[in-house]
């Protein structure tokens, strides 16, 4: 549940959704401190222990550590994530991104007029 939540809020689908399900991560601050609480039970959840009987459903141990790994990468990314939020908010540069954003829709509006001439 809590990676949907974040795919949703960063693919910036639909802001009525982000709205009603997360309107604490519109801040980047707290995006940033979201990822990286996210990374820090990622990488819980991914310690495993090495005693054969524990492993449960007839797994192996190759595939507990492949699995282990797998989150632990995911994990890193989410680190990355949420620090770069973290400075990026620190730095204020969500209005940069809001203004480059505007241009390049009105640029767009530009080329789609004037294709429609």
């Amino acid at each position: 549940v809590l990676s949907q939540i974040g795919v949703v809020t960063e693919m910036e689908i639909s802001q009525w959704l982000v709205d009603r399900i997360a309107p604490a991560l519109k801040d980047w601050f707290a995006r940033g401190a979201f990822y990286l609480f996210f990374a820090v039970i990622a990488t819980e959840e991914s310690t495993i222990d090495t005693d054969d009987s524990k492993i449960v459903d007839g797994g192996s141990l190759t595939e507990e550590r492949f699995t282990a790994l797998l989150i632990n990468i995911a994990a890193g990314g989410f680190v990355c994530s949420g620090l770069l939020y973290l400075v990026m908010s620190l730095f204020c540069l969500k209005g940069l991104k809001e203004s480059s954003e505007r241009e390049n829709d009105e640029r767009l509006t530009r080329m789609v007029n004037a294709e429609e001439r």
